[in-house]
């Protein structure tokens, strides 16, 4: 499907999550499910879904895996995020985070025995809004888990570019702006981010992002054991 890569293609083993803004879900279907078994996803959230109650779980899901939830935008539209999980790995479900205007999932998956926290977020550029001071509070709630790994479609350059160690502890791993060059900058807002806490008992051995056509973000992936 003419792919383009930012960074190399997964190719470690390990719990492998993705993320993509797909900018309306119900007529890519086939190609979401391409997608998660091409990179062989184990957990894929998917943002910007666009879809509402009248859309049943049935006409939007992919074969191998399960949706284990999906949030959808009540009182306007668009928006809205799901996340699909590959039928055999065991999750549980996390309350999600009650920020305002942001669209959040969050996960507890054990892998090899160690215990991971993931939470899928997106966070609609809003001009009423502070979009960095929402990003934040996304940050301190995953400042209080160990293993935690944070990846969305953020809105924000809070970032100011490279591998960051922040203060707090956080170590961002990959971030791409908007489709339309090959560099991996900060410098600008609609930013897609991969950001990891207190990693005490896993790694996240790879990282990296998608160009793959059927929206104007990339997908977004880390590789964890």
């Amino acid at each position: 499907m003419g792919e383009k890569s930012f960074l190399e293609v997964p190719t470690k083993d390990g719990l492998r999550i993705g993320y993509l803004n797909v900018n309306s879900a119900s007529n890519k279907i086939d190609q979401i499910e391409y997608l998660a078994h091409r990179y062989q996803l184990d957990v894929f959230f998917i943002a910007e879904k666009k879809l509402n109650n009248e859309v049943p779980d049935s006409e939007v899901e992919i074969r191998t895996y399960k949706i284990r939830k999906r949030n959808d935008r009540k009182g306007k539209k668009g928006g809205g995020i799901l996340v699909y999980v590959k039928r055999d790995l065991s999750i549980r479900l996390l309350p999600d985070s009650l920020i305002e205007n942001t669209e959040c999932i969050q996960l507890g998956v054990t892998f090899d025995g160690e215990s991971i926290n993931i939470t899928g977020v997106y966070i609609p550029s809003d001009s009423k809004d502070n979009d960095d001071i929402r990003y934040k509070q996304h940050l301190k709630n995953l400042s209080t888990q160990d293993n935690a790994v944070l990846m969305g479609d953020v809105n924000t350059s809070i970032f100011q570019g490279g591998h960051v160690n922040l203060s707090m502890g956080y170590t961002r791993f990959a971030v791409k702006k908007k489709s339309g060059s090959d560099t991996l900058t900060v410098s600008e807002g609609n930013l897609d981010h991969i950001v990891g806490n207190r990693l005490n008992d896993v790694d996240v051995v790879e990282h990296g992002a998608l160009h793959c056509g059927i929206s104007d973000h990339a997908l977004i992936y880390c590789t964890v054991q």
